[in-house]
């Protein structure tokens, strides 16, 4: 009687352990389990100003991403609406990672080759994805420290829609929602001298080589700034030299650059630097130079309105506006 008991008892716990494996094998379909991919599968060019804007319905103040998910085949399609890359990128495209239920999408730029960015859009395919909950994070180039992309995914109860962040720097935020433009400052460096070198005699103007100055003349009749940066800090050989120009709010920010350094000295140069659609009213100028370190930054108010021509200085007494 007792073997006959044990007998039933075995047989249970056995036919109890099969079901359970060929359960939780179904439930976790290993046979097939789903990998995560995704790429870059088209873009537009660069949308400049007003031509970028023609017939889309997304002002350039906001970046947004917009889904459709095909749970049949597991394939989830992105939109990324006004990416912001360099305006010569040469070729996009993007990394995707899965970090537990966190899906990562890093987007690049193969190149950098203008010295200006703008906006495209997107097309991004992710295949081998869950109806599941997920979070997608986009970390994008010069999104800086403006809102970040990074939401929900609930792929379980809603297969398509959008998220929108805004964004008001450089290179969002040109064109308002009318399709007009906010402003059309734009500026390029127009001529600059040699390097200043004492020994040479290719120095002397008025400003002696310890102090750094902004010089301005503003027509008012046709909306340009024409900047003399006296004594801007270079490589001694710096092949050229040329700048990047943006406005943030009412701050005009002049990035200043050279294309090599071939020398191991540096030395001081004057450049000209002319701004066109320029308005009759209070700006900050900001310039931003390569050697300046920890010395005093060129960062003024200028007043367009009253004061059409003026200057602003600041003293260095670093290298190379001091000698070793």
């Amino acid at each position: 009687m007792k073997t006959k008991f044990y007998s039933i008892l075995l047989a249970s716990i056995l036919s109890f352990l099969l079901y359970s494996c060929e359960e939780k094998k179904e439930n976790t379909n290993d046979d097939n389990p789903l990998v995560l991919t995704g790429e870059v599968i088209n873009h537009t060019d660069c949308k400049i100003f007003k031509s970028a804007h023609e017939g889309s319905e997304t002002p350039d103040t906001l970046s947004c991403i917009s889904y459709d998910f095909d749970a049949l085949n597991n394939k989830l399609t992105l939109h990324h609406i006004n990416a912001g890359f360099n305006c010569c990128p040469d070729s996009l495209y993007c990394e995707v990672s899965l970090n537990n239920d966190t899906i990562v999408i890093q987007e690049f730029e193969k190149m950098a080759q203008c010295y200006c960015n703008c906006l495209f859009d997107l097309a991004i395919e992710l295949n081998g994805m869950a109806s599941k909950k997920y979070y997608l994070k986009i970390i994008e180039p010069y999104c800086g420290e403006q809102e970040k992309i990074s939401f929900e995914l609930d792929l379980v109860n809603i297969h398509e829609g959008s998220y929108c962040v805004t964004r008001k720097l450089y290179p969002w935020g040109l064109v308002d929602y009318e399709g007009d433009p906010q402003f059309e400052i734009s500026g390029r460096l127009i001529s600059n001298t040699g390097c200043k070198d004492i020994e040479s005699g290719n120095l002397k103007n008025s400003t002696p080589d310890t102090v750094s100055c902004i010089n301005y003349t503003f027509d008012v009749t046709t909306n340009e700034l024409i900047l003399k940066h006296i004594n801007a800090g270079f490589n001694c050989c710096p092949d050229s030299l040329f700048c990047d120009i943006s406005l943030d709010n009412d701050t005009i920010i002049i990035r200043e650059f050279e294309k090599e350094s071939l020398c191991d000295c540096n030395c001081l140069f004057d450049l000209d630097i002319k701004l066109e659609g320029v308005d009759s009213k209070r700006y900050y100028i900001k310039i931003i130079e390569p050697y300046v370190g920890d010395e005093e930054k060129l960062y003024f108010e200028l007043d367009l309105v009253n004061n059409h021509e003026g200057s602003y200085c600041v003293n260095r007494n670093h290298y190379p506006w001091v000698e070793y």
